[in-house]
Order: C-alpha cells, then sequence, then structure tokens
C-alpha cells in the first residue's frame, strides 16, 4: 500500500512537471502561417538621380527599391510605409507568399503617418485581421514579418517592450513622426519597413516602420505604427483619398494632478462647443481610455474618424459627468 501511494505520488510530480514545461512553451507557427499568407514583398523602380544628364533613354537607369507590406481586404488593398516607396515611378511590383506577382497602384499616402495604400487586381487574397493595438501590454510575445535584405518572408520574435513611444530623440532609420509608436525588441531590418507585426494570433497590431541604432548597427529596439491608427488612416485614404483628421476644437492643457486635460478654450462652432463642453472641464477618459499624458490624448485623435460617436468623462465643479460628441 505504501509503495502504490509513493508511485502515485510520483505520477502526480511528473504530471505537474509536464503540465509546468507546456505553460512555458511559446508556439508562433500559427501566428506565422496567418501572418505569412497576408504579407507582401513591395519592389519599386525609383527613378535615376542622374537620368536627366543624359538625353538618350538607353541611359536614363533606374534603381530599384525594396520593402514590405500587408494585405488589408480581399479586393487587393496593401498597406506599407510611405518611405518604402518614396521617389518611385508608377512601377511598383508586388509578389505574394505564394509567388504571384501583379503591378500595384498608387492609392494614397500620408507623409505624417508614414502609412500609403496600395492596389493590386488579383483574387484568393488573405486579408489579415486587425488586432486592437489598445490592448496590447508590456511583454507580450509578437511576431515581425517582412522582406530584411530582400529576403523574402521572413519571422522573427520578440517582446512589447514599451508603448505609447516618442522616437524623436532616437537616431532612426525610418521616418514617421508619431510620438504614440510600440516598441518592440523583434530583429527587424532594412526591408522590414510596412511589414506586420502581430499577436500570438496572428493579429496586425502594427505596421514596423523605424529601426533604432545608437551604435549604428541593427541590433536595437524597433518601433511600428499601431493597428488601430492603421485602420483608420487606410479606410480614410480609400474613401476620400487622403486621412480625415478630427478636432475636437478644444485647446488643452496639463492639470496639476497630472490625471485627465483641463479645457482651456473651447473654439466656436466647434464640435466640443455644440457638445456643451466648457473651460475649465477636465477631460479624465475618451472611449473609456484614460488621457494622463499629451502622447495618449493624440494617440486616442489620431484613431477617431468623422461622424463617429466618442464618449468623453469629464470632471466639472467636483461632479463627474459622461457627455457624447459626435465628430
Amino acid at each position: 500500500m505504501k509503495r502504490l501511494k509513493i508511485c502515485f505520488l510520483s505520477l502526480i510530480l511528473v504530471l505537474c512537471a509536464t503540465l509546468d514545461l507546456k505553460a512555458q512553451y511559446i508556439d508562433f507557427t500559427e501566428a506565422a502561417e496567418k501572418s505569412l499568407k497576408s504579407s507582401v514583398y513591395v519592389e519599386c523602380l525609383k527613378n535615376n538621380k542622374f537620368s536627366n544628364l543624359f538625353k538618350s533613354e538607353k541611359t536614363q537607369k533606374k534603381v530599384t527599391s525594396s520593402g514590405s507590406g500587408v494585405i488589408i481586404k480581399e479586393d487587393g488593398y496593401i498597406v506599407t510605409n510611405c518611405h518604402v516607396i518614396k521617389d518611385s515611378t508608377k512601377e511598383i511590383k508586388v509578389t505574394l507568399y505564394d509567388n504571384r506577382s501583379f503591378k500595384a497602384r498608387f492609392i494614397g499616402t500620408d507623409k505624417e503617418l508614414d502609412l500609403t495604400v496600395l492596389k493590386i487586381e488579383a483574387d484568393s487574397l488573405t486579408p489579415i485581421k486587425f488586432g486592437n493595438s489598445n490592448k496590447i501590454k508590456v511583454g507580450e510575445w509578437v511576431l515581425a514579418i517582412g522582406n530584411p535584405y530582400q529576403i523574402k518572408f521572413t519571422a522573427t520574435a520578440g517582446i512589447i517592450s514599451g508603448i505609447s513611444r516618442n522616437i524623436k530623440n532616437f537616431n532612426l532609420l525610418g521616418v514617421p513622426y508619431l510620438d504614440c509608436l510600440i516598441q518592440h525588441d523583434a530583429v527587424v531590418n532594412p526591408g522590414n519597413s510596412g511589414g506586420a507585426l502581430v499577436n500570438l494570433k496572428g493579429e496586425l497590431i502594427g505596421i514596423n516602420a523605424a529601426i533604432s541604432s545608437p551604435t549604428g548597427t541593427y541590433t536595437g529596439y524597433s518601433f511600428a505604427i499601431p493597428s488601430n491608427i492603421v485602420k483608420k488612416a487606410v479606410n480614410d485614404i480609400i474613401k476620400y483619398g487622403k486621412i480625415q483628421k478630427v478636432s475636437l476644437g478644444i485647446v488643452f492643457s496639463k492639470t496639476n494632478t497630472q490625471k485627465g486635460f483641463y479645457v482651456k478654450e473651447v473654439k466656436s462652432n466647434s464640435i466640443a462647443e455644440k457638445a456643451e463642453i466648457k473651460t475649465g472641464d477636465i477631460i479624465l477618459k475618451i472611449n473609456d481610455k484614460e488621457t494622463n499624458t499629451t502622447k495618449e490624448l493624440r494617440e486616442i485623435l489620431y484613431q477617431l474618424s468623422r461622424g463617429e460617436k466618442i464618449t468623453l468623462l469629464i470632471e466639472r465643479e467636483g461632479n463627474v459627468l459622461e457627455k457624447i460628441i459626435n465628430c
């Protein structure tokens, strides 16, 4: 009987150890398989800087550059970075994961966000599923998908190292002007620009756009444009040809308590005035997201679309009010 108890306890210990090992095992295969099918290789033919010195067409050579992109809609819309196709001609070639190649049509761009939308005429496309970048956490596992050094369809793993990052003080390869980027440590090199940053479900949480290289190498951190900003931007570009920015018509200043933003001024005939926001109000949250820093506030505003209804949580004379605004 005693021997039986010992065997039973040993079996339990073995099972616990096995379960513990399984809990520590991270499987990236599902995320890689899903996101690779939605990834593309972008090649651009750029005008040779010296071509205007020659009259003969034969001597007017063109230089090829390349980068990455992501299929976002079944009907062929693709997002990439603005700097990937900078100075390119209309000759933009897109290669899919299944090796099919297509000529891409330029749809629109936004230099401030460093985002460009292209379109190809193709069938059997696999658009990526958007994740919610507002819910990501530091320490979360991510995959970076792209074409570094023209090595097509490469996946690298890392974790989210920071959120709402300001990159102005970094020596960067890439030129997004946002101060609310996702910082991660998955290996990213030239050619990854415009590629997907995905979570373990294979959902898009960012578009890789910049690399920090303070030592002149590509071993530093990388930065991605949050997917919620990307989603809003590309929808605007597809529908209107450019991003439709939303202004609440409020002049903000920081509060002394570091909690929320003080309404310094409400502009005449603005969205805020129509919603009866008043000077002296403190904006605590927008759509349940706290607005304690300038970066948080701007990140929220980047995601808003015209006509969208948003909820503001406001503190006014010691009372907390809820205001619904139609953008």
